[in-house]
């Protein structure tokens, strides 16, 4: 009787053990899923920021050919007002100081553009900009680059709302 009953408390103790390591063994696969769960939602995070902060870097890129172009856009201006002549007329030797300032500025957004070359083709406005500092400035040349370049800021902007 006494083998019988120490069998039984064996057995009892046995299922209290198997049931204790079977919670235990469930509250390790709630934290693993907790912990699966956080690390789901860290990668989606990263992948968001990475995602935001290509965004915001292709912004300040365009923001920095826009600034260029304005600043093409002045020289133009003052170059056009100075001379008291048309802008299809420069006439000037190709090293003067006007025709050099404008090609310093030319090569400056020809660097700014680089990183642009599906939109920025030899077909868009400032490619040619970039490309031709004697016959390619033209009031409305300008007027077409900027609103392109604006056109692209928008368009970049408005993919993260």
């Amino acid at each position: 009787m006494k083998t019988g009953e120490r069998s039984a408390l064996a057995s009892e103790k046995s299922a209290a053990a198997s049931e204790s390591a079977s919670n235990s063994a469930s509250r390790a696969a709630d934290a693993t899923q907790i912990a699966t769960d956080a690390t789901l939602r860290s990668a989606l995070a990263s992948e968001t920021s990475a995602a935001l902060a290509n965004q915001d870097a292709r912004i300040r890129r365009l923001e920095s050919v826009l600034e260029v172009v304005l600043e093409m856009r002045e020289l133009f201006n003052d170059q056009v007002i100075a001379k008291g002549e048309s802008a299809t007329d420069w006439g000037e030797p190709i090293y003067s100081p006007n025709a050099l300032a404008r090609l310093a500025l030319s090569r400056k957004l020809e660097g700014r553009i680089v990183l642009f070359e599906k939109e920025f083709d030899q077909t868009s406005v400032v490619w040619r900009l970039s490309h031709d500092s004697l016959f390619g400035w033209r009031s409305n040349i300008f007027e077409e680059a900027i609103e392109s370049i604006k056109e692209m800021l928008r368009s970049a902007v408005n993919q993260s709302d």
